[in-house]
């Protein structure tokens, strides 16, 4: 009878212990999700800095672990468009400054990128535009002609 007391008591110990040990991890996660969407704060005359590296997707994938592990993309061409609006209105913003970082796209989201840009650039507040590479290619300069000011290395 003895044994079977023991065997029910490391059984439940080892079920409670398991319990806890997903119960802190899935705490843990969340703890981790609601520390990253924290809202950045904007002071007066504050530039946006858009980084532009890389594809822009039309539709950036929705899966919290890509987002979280860092290898999926932070922003698609609609978050793209409607921060450039919102930006646009904002009068803490007072420019907007565009990082060209190897730029690839197709040339109809790359054509949303620029009247997006030029929309903000109607609404008064100045656009300038910078590369890190060695030379703009194509893709680069399209995006860039809308700026104000365009720096680059010679």
């Amino acid at each position: 009878m003895r044994f079977l007391s023991n065997l029910l008591a490391s059984t439940l110990g080892t079920l409670l212990a398991l319990f806890l040990v997903f119960f802190l991890f899935f705490l843990f996660i969340f703890a981790l999700a609601a520390a990253t969407d924290t809202a950045p704060r904007v002071l007066n005359n504050s530039v946006l800095v858009v980084t532009l590296d890389g594809e822009i997707p039309e539709i950036a994938a929705d899966d919290p672990f890509l987002r979280a592990f860092g290898t999926g993309p932070s922003l698609d061409l609609r978050d793209l468009t409607t921060g450039l609006e919102k930006a646009a209105v904002d009068d803490r913003i007072s420019a907007v400054w565009v990082q060209l970082q190897g730029l690839r796209g197709s040339w109809a989201t790359l054509q949303e990128v620029r009247t997006a840009l030029e929309r903000f650039k109607q609404s008064g507040k100045p656009v300038y535009a910078s590369s890190d590479d060695y030379g703009m290619d194509e893709a680069a300069y399209f995006v860039a002609s809308v700026a104000d000011s365009v720096f680059a290395v010679p």
